[in-house]
């Protein structure tokens, strides 16, 4: 079998791909397109929830409308706040760690590295859309079957659905739009 076409690194596959099987050639459309546009603004922000079901050898599926550009990408899934996982593409993450690794003497940095950089895991997107979420990751996150997806702009984050909701109904929604609007008003000034 021989497979013709070239791949976007950035969203996903950019031209059909063509398989010779015998004598005949087949055209397969690919299952995820994105247009140009639609590409961009999912490159830079995830946004929404999703409730999804995690196996019991711990693969979770992703939500469908990320998945061209996920699977395009290196994934990095670390310990995020209040029980959480954080998935980004690797390119964000080496944004996130990049001063983790500027003085890597800074004794006071440790535990963020011991975090961000020893906790990690690289993860990739199977066939079927789904990422292997590993034991010891599952664990802090005390994920089960219940699995709630939501986007962070430049992350994903994971919850065990059960506690999303407790944290969800913590959120000071009132006191989190009066902190947004005095941070839009001082880049304003």
């Amino acid at each position: 079998m021989r497979i013709r076409g070239e791949r976007d690194h950035k969203c996903g596959i950019k031209s059909d791909k063509v398989l010779q099987s015998g004598m005949k050639w087949y055209t397969l459309i690919p299952k995820f397109r994105l247009t140009g546009r639609e590409c961009r603004r999912s490159m830079t922000q995830f946004l929404g929830r999703a409730q999804h079901t995690m196996d019991a050898k711990g693969r979770l599926s992703l939500p469908a409308k990320y998945r061209p550009v996920l699977a395009a990408s290196e994934l990095v899934l670390v310990e995020g706040r209040d029980q959480c996982l954080w998935l980004y593409r690797n390119d964000e993450y080496q944004k996130l760690i990049a001063p983790l690794l500027e003085n890597e003497l800074d004794e006071t940095l440790d535990d963020l590295r011991e975090v961000f950089i020893a906790g990690a895991a690289s993860v990739e997107v199977d066939g079927a859309g789904r990422i292997r979420v590993p034991v010891e990751l599952r664990s802090y996150a005390a994920l089960s079957k219940a699995v709630t997806i939501t986007g962070k702009g430049t992350r994903m984050e994971l919850w065990d659905s059960e506690l999303y909701e407790q944290h969800r109904q913590s959120i000071d929604k009132q006191g989190s739009i009066k902190e947004l609007n005095k941070r839009r008003n001082v880049q304003r000034n």
